[in-house]
C-alpha cells in the first residue's frame, strides 16, 4: 500500500509538470488497484501484467511507454528484459 501512496503522488506530480504526457500507475493486487483508482483515477490505473514476456510485449505494444519507474522491491525479469529491447517507433518492439 505504501508503494501505491508514493507512486500516486509521483503520477500526479509528473502529470502536472509534463502536460500532454500520459502517466499511468499499475498495481498487482485488488487492494492496491482500489487505492490507485481513488488516488489517480481509473483512467490512469491498470493491473500490472503477469511477468511473461509475451504478455509484457502486448502491454508495451498497446501502452508504448517511454519510461518505466519501479516503486517496489520485487524484480520482474521479463519486464526488465523487454524494457531493455527498446520500442520500435512504428508501434512494436
Amino acid at each position: 500500500m505504501g508503494e501505491v501512496l508514493a507512486a500516486g503522488r509521483l503520477v500526479k506530480e509528473l502529470s502536472e509538470r509534463i502536460p500532454g504526457v500520459r502517466v499511468l500507475l499499475s498495481t498487482t493486487t485488488r487492494t492496491g488497484q482500489k487505492l490507485a483508482r481513488e488516488r489517480v483515477g481509473p483512467d490512469r490505473t491498470f493491473y500490472f501484467p503477469l511477468d511473461f514476456a509475451w504478455i509484457v510485449r502486448r502491454y508495451f505494444a498497446r501502452l508504448r511507454p517511454v519510461l518505466l519507474v519501479l516503486v517496489e522491491t520485487e524484480f520482474w525479469p521479463n519486464l526488465l528484459a523487454e524494457c531493455g529491447k527498446g520500442v520500435d517507433p512504428r508501434g512494436g518492439h
